[in-house]
C-alpha cells in the first residue's frame, strides 16, 4: 500500500496517484470518468485525469496515522454504464514529528 509523509510545509493539496482506466467502445462511449466510491474527507479524485489529491488541512486528525482504505471508481459513457474498481490503502504519518537531519555526521 502507499505510505504517504505530511509535513507541515507541504502543500495544501497535492497529487498521491494517478489512476489510468481504458475502454475499447469509441466514440463518447469510451469516454472515462473517475470518482471515488465513497468520499473520504480530505481526498478528491480528478473525473478526468483520475488523479488522487490529499489536502492536508482537510484530512481529519482522526484518520492520520493509520490505514485509508479509497476505492476510485471508473466508468464509461455507454448505455448502460458500466464500470471498473480499484482499490487504494493509504497510511499517513505526519512528517512534522521527525526531527531535522544532516546529510552528514561531520562537515570540514
Amino acid at each position: 500500500y502507499l505510505h504517504l509523509f505530511i509535513s507541515e510545509g507541504s502543500d495544501q493539496s497535492y497529487a498521491v496517484l494517478t489512476v489510468n482506466a481504458s475502454d475499447t467502445d469509441s466514440g463518447d462511449n469510451a469516454k472515462v470518468h473517475y470518482s471515488l466510491l465513497s468520499p473520504v474527507k480530505g481526498f478528491t479524485v480528478d473525473q478526468t485525469t483520475g488523479t488522487l489529491f490529499a489536502n492536508r488541512s482537510g484530512i481529519p486528525a482522526a484518520l492520520m496515522k493509520q490505514d485509508i482504505q479509497l476505492v476510485i471508481v471508473a466508468m464509461d459513457s455507454g448505455h448502460p454504464p458500466l464500470s471498473s474498481t480499484v482499490a487504494v490503502r493509504i497510511h499517513i504519518s505526519d512528517g512534522s514529528s521527525t526531527r531535522p537531519k544532516f546529510a552528514q555526521d561531520e562537515y570540514r
